[in-house]
């Protein structure tokens, strides 16, 4: 599920490949493109559609650079870029002349379409695929604290949800930590300001303990964050070597006007 929109952006790229074969007129590699575009065309508009969805219900940004993705597809795109320019540069040594035989390298006109068709398509399904997996966990996470408020009386300033402690991996996580998350709800009508002492029990038996001030608005619902910063969509409240299996919380606040 993770990466289901990352394989799909392969369609229009399997398309291309699946439909042009050795011996086909100018007419029919042209048509071929066309349709490659249309479905390109057509998946894009349908993830973007699905990441204004995640704005608008959320308040998700529409896209976030940072992190390991945005790293790896500018790395990606550049490596790519660089080795067709060492190629092209090595086998035309600067001479116009010399570009026909540039394109014929990469086989018959057909198929020289099919190296861009797959970078294309790689880019696409990485920067807007990607992130919206990590978007539909984070609605999910976010639609399972609003539930869980519900059903919270709001006999203090602030009330706590736990969502999860887990690895974030799939393998080889041994050396992995658990990335805890937690949510906090401003109970108050107006913005208050807020000292809040958590701790955390770990499987061992041993304590965490963590200080945060911040300010919640009115009404407010945000993840509680110590020191950690993973994106607009990738909350985490801390990061430790075991599962966190229990908490507890003091806090003391006071009117925002009042500060």
């Amino acid at each position: 599920m993770v990466y289901i929109f990352v394989y799909a952006a392969l369609l229009p790229f399997f398309y291309y490949l699946i439909r042009v074969k050795s011996e086909m007129l100018d007419e029919d590699v042209k048509q071929i493109k066309t349709h490659f575009w249309i479905i390109l065309g057509i998946y894009t508009v349908v993830l973007m559609v699905w990441h204004m969805y995640y704005r608008f219900k959320y308040e998700v940004p529409l896209v976030h650079f940072g992190g390991p993705l945005m790293i790896f597809v500018g790395s990606f795109a550049g490596v790519i870029f660089l080795c067709f320019l060492i190629a092209f540069f090595l086998m035309t040594k600067g001479r116009p002349n010399k570009i026909q035989l540039f394109k014929a390298s990469f086989g018959p006109k057909q198929f020289q379409f099919m190296l861009p068709a797959m970078g294309i398509t790689f880019l696409v399904g990485f920067i807007l695929g990607l992130p919206l997996t990590e978007k539909a966990k984070y609605g999910d996470d976010l639609q399972y604290v609003y539930d869980q408020f519900a059903d919270t009386a709001a006999d203090e300033a602030i009330s706590i949800v736990f969502v999860s402690s887990e690895k974030d991996c799939y393998e080889d996580c041994e050396d992995t930590k658990y990335d805890t998350l937690l949510y906090v709800r401003n109970n108050k009508d107006e913005d208050i300001d807020v000292r809040l002492r958590m701790q955390f029990a770990l499987e061992s038996g041993d304590t965490l303990e963590e200080f945060k001030q911040f300010r919640l608005e009115d009404s407010a619902i945000e993840p509680v964050e110590f020191h950690i910063d993973r994106g607009p969509w990738n909350p985490v409240t801390i990061r430790t070597d075991e599962r966190v299996v229990n908490y507890r919380w003091q806090h003391q606040w006071r009117s925002a006007e009042e500060s």
